[in-house]
């Protein structure tokens, strides 16, 4: 009888088997040996005695000879019984936990939908609304806890609830705001009904008398001064203390009031002027009587901004008060008057204004439409005054007007001829009449040689495109320059590699540059391009694309030269005009003479092959440090300690430069702060342009309605009155506001137009 050596959980035990037993055999025998069932038996090393289906095997048959020893790995029956039980147990244990939580579950969603159904008896849509965001919120949170248990809940009934209280809240919010426009058209009913009702009553409590007039003498103080309103200056509304307008109403004077303003010593002056001219004037000169003429050029006409001023105390603007040689808390006479309505103005620019040659007809057109509606009326003789931006004005008297020497500018529909800049001589004016012009002309002169006094002259000289001009600057001044570039309009695309070349070549000095699309006179701390590093020649290069997003997208300052820099729209036929404005500034101590010339590269293909060429060359070399070159390795040694002496790489932007007096300017320029002529210090030169873009509350932006560029913190409510004008469309003579008018055309006419195009005749102003 063959006899077997099983070894089990460290002991061995020696199983006699019959002669014809079999594998069954030898598992029964070591299950009455080691209690482990035949099920749970493993033997390491023979796969017959290990699967089940060879039980019947015979053991002689599975090649297991006599004395063999095997091992055996299994679990005692009592063991095995007791995991089994205990897996059973924790089952049963996560069944039960499984239904508590799905009786839970249910709760919360019953709890939800009667949420719901109390949200939808209330039939509110906000409440809906909110009762919908919290039973989703929770729905997701059960299904995130029984995706995290292994099984999944049941909330169809909730999800139809949900698209039930989606539905409802749709119809509750329609039936909302169908009441709310309702409620608000039956207050504006009834508001209008109000005024109407106010206004009969006040038409018939003070019925106009057209020949009522109503005069008196105040004491005037510049618009600008302590306590008074500087924005007049722009205008000619002046501002009355209160009582006037009490007077007004009582003797129920026509409106508008317009109040033709004179100094009684130069009313005196124009009366005697008319008799025999041997009339002494002096301080108790009678005043001309209501109903006496009084020339222009000593009188003028204005309109009220409000009845707000101190008691005895009128505020007019400046030049009011220049044209009547009125001083500080000298007294004018005020009285009502009715002008007709005008027809016809005949403006002139002043030779002092110093934007005046950067306007193109178009921009003068959208400027004196915007801004003549501040004036109120306009006398022969007057001066109006038209910002153009931050920092300048155009200045321009009226020459000639129609049908009258004085008339109102009020509801009506005027044709403006612009004469050749100058002072002429109106008819009827003697020399004395137009001294305060000459005044404000030098005084303008003056201002603007403070705002430049760095420069060393006013003017600016014109440069044509690749013809070098030779110029001086003296130390710390500057001098400026612009050049104007026809650009095929296929070469201001985006893609297109076309640049613009600035060098500037120094014959003694150290002349720096500062370029610009939209400053008229760039400098240090208003400029779009500069150039500074390096003690004698310069090379600004400017990609083409950059020039025009500058110019359209940041729009051109209204300084800037006619036909590209104001607009950056200035085209002809398949041309665009661009304008580039230099500033050359002599750097330290001494003067710069130099040659300045701008070109326009059509390609820089050129460039770009050299620089790839210089980039291949000796790749298996050595690349320095210092300046970033590729060198021989042969040369390593001479080149670097050649180039650590005589170059300095910048550590705040990595520019390599000779070591010595071109590094020292380089972190003296480059890298020191600059402060916007918003008042805003920037960091260093390089973040200039980026402050000007984007951040500067005084960058220009155009107007999306006129072709006016006002200041970025004034857009907003220049953009509201703008576009609130009421206009007439031309095809079909339907009323609307200007800024409906494009999506009137597109939506009841199905004509697409831009903006630039919404300015040619296809509406006109009510």
């Amino acid at each position: 009888m063959p006899s077997i050596l099983v070894k089990w959980n460290k002991q061995q035990y020696t199983l006699t088997l019959a002669e014809d037993a079999t594998v069954g055999d030898l598992r029964v025998a070591a299950f009455q040996h080691t209690c482990v069932a035949p099920q749970h038996q493993r033997w390491a090393g023979n796969t017959a005695l290990s699967r089940a289906g060879d039980a019947d095997v015979l053991f002689g048959l599975s090649g297991i000879r006599e004395g063999t020893k095997l091992m055996m790995i299994g679990t005692e029956l009592s063991d095995a019984q007791a995991f089994q039980e205990h897996e059973q147990k924790i089952l049963e244990s996560k069944r039960q936990r499984q239904e508590v939580l799905h009786r839970q579950w249910g709760k919360r969603i019953a709890e939800l939908g009667a949420r719901l159904m109390s949200a939808l008896d209330e039939s509110r849509s906000v409440a809906i609304d909110a009762a919908i965001a919290a039973c989703q919120a929770a729905e997701a949170t059960i299904k995130m806890e029984a995706a995290a248990e292994g099984t999944a809940v049941d909330s169809s009934e909730l999800d139809a609830l949900l698209d039930m209280a989606r539905n409802r809240s749709a119809a509750l919010r329609s039936e909302e705001q169908r009441a709310a426009e309702e409620a608000r058209l039956a207050r504006e009913a009834a508001e209008l009904a109000a005024a109407e009702a106010r206004e009969a009553q006040r038409i018939s409590l003070l019925e106009r008398d057209p020949t009522a007039y109503h005069e008196v003498t105040l004491s005037v103080l510049p618009a600008a001064g302590a306590g008074g309103r500087p924005e007049l200056e722009t205008s000619n509304r002046i501002v009355l203390p209160s009582n006037v307008l009490a007077d007004l109403m009582s003797k129920r004077v026509e409106t508008p009031f317009t109040f033709r303003v004179t100094n009684p010593l130069l009313a005196a002056q124009s009366a005697a002027s008319v008799g025999s001219g041997s009339e002494t004037i002096s301080a108790e000169t009678e005043v001309p009587a209501p109903g006496a003429e009084v020339s222009p050029f000593y009188s003028t006409h204005v309109g009220v901004l409000d009845f707000t001023g101190l008691d005895g105390i009128a505020f007019l603007p400046r030049c009011v008060m220049l044209k009547l040689r009125l001083e500080d808390g000298t007294r004018a006479v005020f009285r009502t008057v009715s002008l007709p309505k005008a027809e016809f103005v005949r403006l002139q620019p002043l030779p002092s204004s110093p934007a005046r040659e950067s306007l193109n007809p178009q921009q003068r057109d959208a400027l004196l439409e915007f801004h003549l509606r501040k004036y109120h009326a306009v006398t022969v003789g007057d001066l109006l005054t038209i910002p153009l931006s931050p920092t300048a004005s155009l200045r321009l008297r009226c020459l000639a007007a129609s049908p009258s020497s004085a008339v109102s500018l009020m509801d009506t529909d005027v044709t403006t001829d612009i004469a050749l800049p100058g002072i002429s001589c109106i008819e009827g004016e003697t020399p004395g009449d137009a001294d305060w012009v000459y005044a404000v002309c030098n005084e303008d002169e003056a201002t603007a040689g403070e705002d430049l006094s760095q420069s060393g002259s006013l003017s600016i000289t014109a440069l044509e495109p690749g013809v070098p001009v030779e110029g001086v600057c003296l130390a710390g001044a500057l001098l400026h320059f612009t050049v104007e570039f026809m650009v095929p309009k296929a070469a201001a695309d985006s893609s297109s590699a076309d640049r613009v070349l600035v060098e500037c070549r120094a014959r003694g000095g150290d002349p720096d540059l500062y370029l610009s699309c939209v400053e008229l006179r760039p400098g240090r701390d208003r400029c779009d391009w500069f150039c500074v590093d390096g003690t004698s020649d310069k090379l600004c290069k400017i990609p083409l694309a950059e020039m025009m997003q500058y110019c359209v997208a940041g729009g051109a300052a209204a300084g800037a030269p006619a036909g590209g820099g104001s607009s950056g729209r200035g085209s002809s036929g398949g041309f665009i005009r661009i304008s580039l404005n230099i500033g050359v500034c002599a750097y330290g101590d001494t003067s710069a003479s130099f040659t300045i010339r701008a070109s326009l590269e059509a390609s820089a293909a050129g460039d770009s092959s050299t620089s790839s060429t210089l980039s291949t060359e000796h790749s298996n070399g050595f690349q320095c440090p210092t300046c970033g070159r590729n060198v021989p390795e042969s040369a390593r040694l001479l080149h670097e300690a050649q180039c650590a002496r005589r170059n300095r790489r910048c550590d705040g932007c990595g520019v390599v430069l000779e070591a010595g007096a071109a590094y020292a300017k380089h972190q003296a320029t480059a890298h020191q702060p600059v402060v916007c002529p918003c008042g805003s210090s920037v960091a260093e030169l390089g973040a200039l342009p980026l402050h000007r873009a984007y951040e500067c509350p005084i960058r220009l932006s155009r107007c999306l309605y006129c072709e006016i560029k006002v200041r970025e913190s004034e857009r907003p409510s220049h953009l509201s009155e703008c576009g609130s004008r009421s206009v007439r469309c031309t095809r079909c003579s339907q009323k609307m506001r200007r800024w409906e008018f494009k999506a009137h055309l597109e939506g009841v006419h199905d004509v697409e137009m831009d903006m630039d195009s919404l300015f040619s005749g296809a509406f006109e102003y009510l």
